[in-house]
């Protein structure tokens, strides 16, 4: 959806010195409400999202990675080196100039090229820098390396992800480098509202692992309160049955039945028709059908193979019974849901071709999100950032082409 009037963030210059996810992401979604993001990359060391994929054709360009392309829409890009000292002091002309550094590379390393907030506020008072890292900017284990898996599993979430008896599994891809975009915005969005009552800015400092133990549920509180660690349990539930993901018509066709109440329970026996077996004593209770669960999942599911996913999902949430198809990339894709709340926007890029991206998952009545642009090519805008935001003179840009600078 596109806005035709002002967008929230208009007039807020936005400049990252990012990779891979967390950072990317987060930046992305302010410039979807209007904020100018400045993205600086290097061609010394390509951001690792530009070499992931996928790619169209499966030919490999760092400027079509899919990885790339769905969070860094709406931004520009420049090259610089900034091993080369005039790269550095452009580096920071762009930071200085900027309402907002984002970033989220090793612990101290933008501290130690002289780009770390107490340099940058010396020049600019007011600016916000964010850190996103995997664990925070100080502590013993600030400085390990890593990425959302391994902060998924320093939070506990990996601990509980897995069927009992085997070894944890994790969930697909780096969980917590998107977990905290919201929580980056979030943040970032106060930190502007300080600044425009006081006129202070401020540095924020955004661990990966810790907001990754807000996903791990009740845990912390059943240690807290019962000294006792939940263990793996599949798709299963302490308290309620059947409660899981039911195999459905095809191959490797699923939807999950979450029932939480004897209204739910006798719901389900009516769409089901009311078999025999369902008005057996062993599961004539909840607790009853919790404790023959997998008697329960295995009847359960000669019926549920009957139909496809989306079937099961219609005949049962009709009846009022929580039940949800497991869907695949190519199911999203034709999601009727996805599709009315034009969650995936095509947008023509001049390297990768068309392909979609996802807007923001909110909407806003008065100033909706938009996609202003593909993301960008490495140093797309070079010209237009340094000759035109920065006032570089034609000579002096043209030296520094020539002396690698922009590289």
């Amino acid at each position: 959806m596109a806005s035709s009037g002002a967008m929230p963030l208009s007039g807020i210059r936005v400049v990252e010195f990012t990779w891979v996810a967390a950072g990317p992401a987060t930046s992305k979604l302010l410039a979807n409400y209007g904020a100018q993001v400045i993205k600086v990359e290097s061609t010394r060391h390509v951001d690792r999202a530009r070499w992931a994929g996928s790619f169209r054709n499966h030919e490999a360009n760092p400027n079509a990675s899919g990885a790339y392309l769905r969070i860094n829409d709406s931004k520009m890009c420049v090259t610089l080196d900034l091993r080369h000292p005039r790269g550095l002091a452009l580096a920071k002309s762009l930071a200085t100039q900027a309402d907002i550094v984002v970033e989220n590379l090793a612990p101290g390393a933008l501290k130690r090229l002289g780009l770390g907030y107490d340099a940058l506020r010396q020049l600019r008072p007011d600016v916000i820098m964010m850190s996103l890292s995997l664990l925070g900017q100080a502590g013993p284990y600030a400085s390990m390396a890593g990425f959302g898996d391994t902060g998924q599993t320093l939070s506990g979430m990996t601990y509980l992800t897995g069927w009992p008896g085997r070894p944890p599994v994790g969930h697909a891809g780096p969980y917590t480098d998107f977990f905290v975009m919201p929580l980056a915005v979030a943040l970032i969005l106060a930190a502007l509202d300080h600044r425009q009552r006081t006129g202070q800015g401020q540095y924020l400092d955004l661990s990966q692992t810790e907001a990754g133990v807000l996903a791990a549920g009740t845990a912390m509180l059943e240690q807290a309160a019962n000294s006792r660690s939940p263990q793996r349990m599949g798709n299963r539930h302490p308290y309620y049955a059947p409660h899981g993901i039911y195999r459905c018509r095809g191959e490797d066709r699923w939807c999950a039945i979450a029932v939480t109440s004897d209204q739910e329970w006798q719901a389900l026996v009516a769409v089901m028709g009311q078999p025999s077996w369902t008005v057996e004593a062993r599961f004539a209770t909840a607790l009853a059908r919790w404790r023959h669960r997998d008697d329960l999942d295995r009847l359960l599911e000669s019926w549920t193979c009957l139909y496809t996913p989306r079937e099961l999902m219609a005949r049962l949430q009709a009846a009022g019974v929580p039940a949800g198809a497991v869907q695949d990339a190519q199911d999203i894709f034709t999601d009727p849901q996805v599709a009315h709340i034009g969650h995936l926007q095509e947008v023509n890029h001049g390297e990768a071709g068309t392909h979609c991206v996802q807007p923001p998952a909110y909407r806003l009545s008065e100033t909706p999100a938009r996609i202003s642009s593909p993301a960008p090519c490495l140093g797309e805008h070079n010209a237009h950032v340094f000759r035109e935001l920065l006032g570089i003179s034609a000579g002096e840009y043209a030296e520094l082409l020539r002396d690698n600078v922009l590289s």
